[in-house]
């Protein structure tokens, strides 16, 4: 991912709507493993601030529970089942949290 490419991301970004540091989205997604990490611009695949692991190792979450973000190249992961869920980057406590939105079907 890069800037002449930025418009394929586009519809993946997470937003501060107020200038909170808090950095959310609702996607309606189709069953599927889930395997993500946050990248702050459009720089290219590799280490990210906000990854689930340091060495690299993929980190299964709870939905509805924070997880704190490390620089590396982990990513988090979780199994859905499909329905709209809510991914939130807070950056004033350096936390990750997926929350499974009203249609969830996990």
């Amino acid at each position: 991912p890069d800037e002449t490419n930025a418009s394929v991301y586009e519809n993946w970004s997470l937003v501060d709507r107020g200038n909170t540091g808090i950095y959310t989205n609702t996607f309606d997604l189709e069953a599927h493993d889930i395997y993500f990490r946050v990248y702050p611009e459009l720089t290219g695949w590799g280490a990210t601030p906000y990854s689930a692991d340091a060495t690299g190792a993929n980190v299964d979450v709870t939905l509805s529970q924070a997880y704190e973000y490390v620089t590396g190249e982990g990513c988090w992961h979780f199994n859905w089942t499909g329905g709209e869920v809510t991914f939130t980057l807070d950056t004033k406590t350096g936390t990750m949290t997926v929350t499974p939105g009203a249609t969830m079907t996990e």
